[in-house]
């Protein structure tokens, strides 16, 4: 592994901007900043993704493999740093998350990346560079849809909303669509700065540069192929470093292919979830579009939002 980034204290989650939007025309370019990418998982894939409105620039680096890597950790960083540093390019779409992007994310040089603000777009194992890039490069990140989901099915909804959410150009039919998907737990409203992600991810980066503060914030969390149990060692691992303390708001993603044992665990992630916040007086959403799912909204990474829940659903869910 390399380790760029010098010694020294950051702060746990400083104020983000946004990026520009993008227009018609603009470059997007395509990283792999984790697992290798076969070129049939991607053929037809940006066209598929992101339309006809944008040019795709693919990474030198996507053709590399090293292991599971697509490229040496070195290769992968700078990678990114080379679409960042690139002025023809307006934005930046992950092709697929699977392993890597802890390796990385501490080797970043986020004072070129602050230089170069574009919109970066991914979830999964992304999560790290999500919150790497947000907390010290101080810019806005996406979690969204990436290349790969093309492959396996997304809904017309997920790709609307993404496209939406570059161009800041609202999608109100999008929104309300995938929000129906969402169960309310607990009734409330909450506004603050969304913060999240994968759970192994979030619960990995606790105690490293990249920890993460959620005071006040809306905290989501989403995971995928994990049993009960596991997901219930992470959930506990994060209150016991005190993250769901202070939080305005709880919102569970859509888990896919959660797993039991032979004996039962005895809990569902809903019970779970209700038992972290305890008597709380905060909102708590499962169900939520987002994740490893055809259903995704794409949530902007340190923007701050609102979120209403009445007992039977979302009423309002709005990046401000």
């Amino acid at each position: 592994m390399i380790n760029k980034m010098p010694e020294k204290s950051f702060p746990a989650f400083g104020p983000t901007r946004r990026a520009p939007a993008l227009q018609d025309g603009d470059a997007v370019g395509v990283v792999a900043p984790a697992r290798w990418v076969e070129a049939a998982e991607i053929e037809g894939a940006p066209a598929a993704l992101l339309g006809d409105r944008f040019a795709i620039r693919l990474a030198p680096q996507l053709a590399l493999r090293l292991h599971q890597f697509a490229g040496s950790d070195a290769d992968r960083a700078r990678g990114l740093e080379a679409m960042f540093a690139d002025p023809a390019i307006k934005a930046i779409v992950c092709a697929k998350g699977g392993y890597g992007s802890p390796r990385i994310v501490d080797a970043l040089d986020y004072e070129l990346i602050a230089r170069n603000p574009k919109r970066f777009v991914g979830y999964s194992d992304i999560t790290a560079l999500l919150l790497g890039i947000a907390q010290h490069a101080g810019l806005e990140t996406y979690h969204g849809p990436m290349l790969a989901d093309v492959a396996t099915g997304l809904d017309e909804t997920t790709r609307a909303h993404l496209m939406a959410t570059l161009t800041d150009t609202p999608a109100p039919a999008a929104a309300e669509t995938l929000l129906m998907r969402a169960t309310v737990l607990r009734a409330g409203r909450a506004e603050g700065r969304l913060i999240g992600g994968n759970l192994t991810l979030l619960a990995n980066m606790i105690g490293t540069r990249t920890d993460f503060d959620t005071t006040g914030t809306i905290f989501f969390l989403e995971d995928v192929d994990e049993p009960l149990y596991n997901l219930d060692r992470m959930l506990v691992h994060l209150k016991r470093a005190g993250k769901f303390a202070a939080i305005a708001a709880l919102v569970i993603g859509e888990l896919r292919d959660i797993g039991d044992g032979a004996v039962p665990f005895g809990v569902t992630v809903e019970q779970m979830a209700l038992e972290l916040v305890g008597d709380a007086a905060i909102p708590i959403v499962a169900n939520f579009p987002c994740g490893h799912t055809p259903y995704q909204l794409t949530l902007p990474i340190g923007a701050s939002a609102r979120l209403e829940c009445t007992a039977g659903r979302i009423s309002r869910f709005d990046v401000l």
